[in-house]
C-alpha cells in the first residue's frame, strides 16, 4: 500500500509538473510560433493565430536577416524566413504577433546551440602526396544535461579531398564529448587551398523541407612542387596572419574585450602577481588575481608578509565597427602582517565597479577604463598610551588609458598610464610583446617619477616589467 501511495503522489506530481509547463508556454489567443528555436542558414517560422494575425513586429540581433513581419489582413497563417549568417555566435529575434482580436503574444527564438569553428592547417603538401588532419565536432556543457545533436553526414566542396569517418552515420554526439574524423588532401596542383568541412547536423523541428542545418570548420592547403618552392609561389604564398592572443588587455589594465567562448587565460607579472581568468561566453568572463609573498618573507628574514588577492567579473559587448564596451566588478584584500607582533598590522577590504571602452582592431587598439575603488582599512597601532586599532574609509577614483600597436608578424608595443587617487604616483608602462598563438610575453619598463597627492617620487624611479601571459 505505502508503494502505490508513493506511485500515486509521484504520479500527481508527474501531471502538475506538464500543467505548469503548458500554462508557462499557453499565449493569448492560441498565438503559436513554430519551431520554437533556431537554426545556422535558413529558418522558416510559421505563425498561426485562430482569430487571424494583425501585425507581426521584429528585433533581431546582428547576424540575423528576416524577410517578412508587418501589417496583415487576418490571415490566420502567416511564413516568415530568418536566415542565420552564424553558427558560432549568439543570436535571437524576439517576435511580438497581435491578433485581429487584440491579443499580443511574444516569442524569443535563439540558437539553442553554438560551435567553436575551427581552421585546421595542413601545411605544406607536395604534389602528388597526401596529408591528413583530424577534424572533431565537440558540444559544450556536461554529459546528460542539455541533449545531444545528431551528426547526418559530413561533406566538402573539392574532389581531392577524402573525409575518413570512424563509424557509421548518423550518430548522436552527447553535450561533453567529442568526436573525431579524418580529412585527407590529395595534392595534385600547386596553389593555395581554402575549403570548407561542413558537417550536417539533424534539426529537431524541421520546416519549410529543411531536415539538417550546416557547421563548417575551415581546412588550408599550401601545395608545392616537389622539393622547390619557386619565387613567385613565395610571394603569394605568405605566412598565415598571427593574432595577439591577449586583446583583453593593454598591458595589465583590463579593457574591454572578452576572450572568444570556452577560452581560459593564466598570466604572471614580475613572477609575483598572478592573474587568471575564464570565458563563459562571448560576453561574459570571470577574473581573478593576486600578489605573492616576496622570497625574503617566505624565510622569515625581513619579517614582513604582505598578499593581496582580487576576483570579479567583466561583461563586454560589440556596439559598432573596431568599437566595444564593457562594465566589470571586482572585490578583494590586501594584508601586512609583520613577524614581531602577533597582531594583523593592516588589512585593506575594497569593492571596485568599473567600465572601459576600446577603439581599434586586434592589431591596433586604444583603450579607456575609469572606476571607483572603495576601501575600508583596518590599521593596527602601537603608542604610548597602549595599542588599538584604526578603522577608515580610502575611497579613490582610478582612470587608466592604454593601447597596443602591431609592428611585425609576433611583435607588438604596449603601453599604459593609470592614476588612482591615494596611489602617490601616476605610473606609466611601455612594453614589447612577442607572442604566438597561445602565449604573449612583455619585457619594458615602468616609470613612477611623477608623484600626484603631495607624494614624494622613489628616489629609482624606473622598474623593469616582465609578464608573461597563456591562453588555452
Amino acid at each position: 500500500m505505502n508503494q502505490l501511495n508513493r506511485m500515486a503522489r509521484l504520479l500527481c506530481f508527474f501531471i502538475a509538473f506538464v500543467a505548469s509547463v503548458a500554462l508557462l508556454h499557453a499565449q493569448p489567443g492560441g498565438i503559436t510560433v513554430t519551431p520554437p528555436e533556431l537554426y545556422p542558414g535558413l529558418n522558416e517560422l510559421i505563425i498561426t493565430a485562430p482569430a487571424g494575425i494583425q501585425e507581426i513586429t521584429s528585433v533581431v540581433t546582428p547576424n540575423v536577416e528576416l524577410e517578412g513581419g508587418g501589417l496583415y489582413s487576418c490571415e490566420k497563417e502567416v511564413r516568415l524566413n530568418v536566415l542565420v549568417k552564424t553558427a558560432s555566435q549568439e543570436v535571437t529575434v524576439n517576435l511580438k504577433v497581435r491578433d485581429c482580436r487584440g491579443n499580443e503574444a511574444q516569442f524569443p527564438m535563439r540558437l539553442n546551440t553554438t560551435w567553436n569553428l575551427d581552421t585546421i592547417r595542413f601545411g605544406r603538401i607536395e604534389t602528388g602526396k597526401t596529408g591528413c588532419k583530424l577534424f572533431r565536432i565537440s558540444l559544450n556543457g556536461i554529459v546528460g544535461i542539455g541533449g545531444a545533436v545528431t551528426l547526418d553526414s559530413v561533406t566538402t566542396t573539392l574532389n581531392n579531398v577524402r573525409i575518413k569517418l570512424p563509424t557509421k552515420l548518423p550518430l548522436n554526439i552527447p553535450r561533453g564529448s567529442e568526436f573525431k574524423y579524418e580529412v585527407c588532401f590529395d595534392a595534385d596542383e600547386p596553389g593555395l587551398y581554402e575549403f570548407p568541412v561542413i558537417t550536417w547536423i539533424r534539426r529537431p523541428y524541421p520546416s519549410g523541407g529543411q531536415t539538417t542545418y550546416p557547421v563548417a570548420d575551415t581546412g588550408v592547403v599550401r601545395v608545392v612542387k616537389p622539393h622547390h618552392i619557386p619565387d613567385e609561389v613565395k610571394d603569394w604564398l605568405p605566412d598565415p596572419p598571427l593574432v595577439d592572443p591577449t586583446t583583453f588587455r593593454s598591458v595589465g589594465v583590463p579593457n574591454a574585450i572578452i576572450p572568444k567562448k570556452g577560452k581560459f587565460f593564466l598570466g604572471s607579472y614580475d613572477l609575483l602577481g598572478l592573474v587568471g581568468g575564464y570565458s563563459f561566453s562571448n560576453n561574459f568572463m570571470v577574473l581573478a588575481g593576486g600578489a605573492l609573498p616576496l622570497p625574503d618573507d617566505w624565510g622569515g628574514v625581513r619579517g614582513d608578509a604582505f598578499g593581496a588577492y582580487s576576483i570579479g567579473a567583466k561583461g563586454g559587448w560589440d556596439i559598432g565597427k573596431n568599437l566595444n564596451v564593457a562594465a566589470g566588478y571586482q572585490v578583494g584584500r590586501s594584508v601586512l602582517d609583520k613577524e614581531a607582533t602577533p597582531e594583523l598590522e593592516s588589512s585593506i577590504f575594497f569593492h571596485a565597479p568599473y567600465a572601459a571602452i576600446s577603439y581599434g582592431n586586434d592589431s591596433s587598439r586604444i583603450s579607456a577604463t575609469v572606476g571607483y575603488v572603495f576601501k575600508r582599512h583596518r590599521t593596527f597601532i602601537q603608542d604610548p598610551n597602549g595599542n588599538f586599532f584604526d578603522e577608515y574609509d580610502r575611497d579613490a577614483p582610478v582612470v587608466a588609458i592604454g593601447g597596443d600597436y602591431q609592428f611585425a608578424r609576433g611583435w607588438k608595443v604596449a603601453g599604459e598610464a593609470a592614476y588612482m587617487k591615494t596611489l602617490g604616483v601616476l605610473p606609466i608602462i611601455g612594453t614589447v610583446r612577442y607572442f604566438g598563438e597561445t602565449y604573449a610575453i612583455d619585457a619594458g619598463v615602468g616609470y613612477v617619477g611623477i608623484a600626484t597627492e603631495g607624494a614624494e617620487a622613489p628616489a629609482i624611479p624606473l622598474a623593469p616589467i616582465l609578464s608573461a601571459v597563456f591562453v588555452f
